[in-house]
């Protein structure tokens, strides 16, 4: 198991198809990738913890479902994130457990778009979509929201062991300099997290 902080900004992309050509001319052709993420939530009682996110990803043709659970925070611009992430053989079993545990699905969200890894920072440009429930009871019959498609996202992230704010001003610097170098401007960046998004 990996615990890593994680310091990331997401801006909204007009032009998906512009912002491909301008990433694989900075870092190369970007690799594919397809990631479905289903958050799972604790009863009232346990508000106080949000709960792990199941994702089942393909990517460069490999799939593989990994459990995460983060502590969130936001700093000015960035989201910054101390995350604890670990592998699964078997994802349904382990949301099976859940179900027994009390937990429930609350949101899923689907990303599909390309990757690049570039002076040190993960580069993904992404069309996001997904739903939420909308009531969240032990045991509720409560339905899943309608499926949202919020639009293309570029989403720029620097994995650390350190969240000093020192290293968190470093990172801003180089986040926004790939922000300006993919041809997208800060004003267009989003601070809301996809779920809230996907809730409104």
């Amino acid at each position: 198991m990996a615990k890593t902080a994680e310091i990331e900004l997401k801006a909204h992309v007009g032009n998906s198809d512009e912002c491909k050509k301008t990433l694989d001319g900075l870092a190369g052709e970007g690799t594919a990738f397809s990631k479905d993420d289903t958050y799972w939530f604790a009863p009232a009682v346990l508000h106080y913890f949000s709960g792990p996110r199941v994702r089942q990803e393909t990517k460069e043709n490999r799939p593989r479902t990994l459990v995460t659970w983060k502590n969130k925070q936001k700093r000015g611009e960035l989201e910054v994130n101390d995350e604890h992430e670990l592998e699964v053989t078997d994802g349904k079993e382990f949301e099976a457990l859940l179900v027994l545990l009390g937990l429930e699905k609350q949101t899923v969200k689907h990303k599909q778009g390309w990757s690049w890894h570039y002076d040190g920072i993960t580069i993904e440009l992404c069309e996001v979509s997904g739903s939420v429930k909308k009531s969240f009871k032990k045991n509720s019959s409560a339905r899943q929201g309608r499926v949202k498609n919020l639009g293309w996202f570029l989403e720029l992230e620097i994995i650390t062991d350190d969240d000093s704010e020192k290293t968190i001003a470093l990172a801003r610097d180089r986040l926004f300099a790939v922000l300006e170098k993919a041809g997208i401007g800060k004003k267009t960046m989003e601070s809301r997290y996809y779920a809230e998004m996907l809730a409104e």
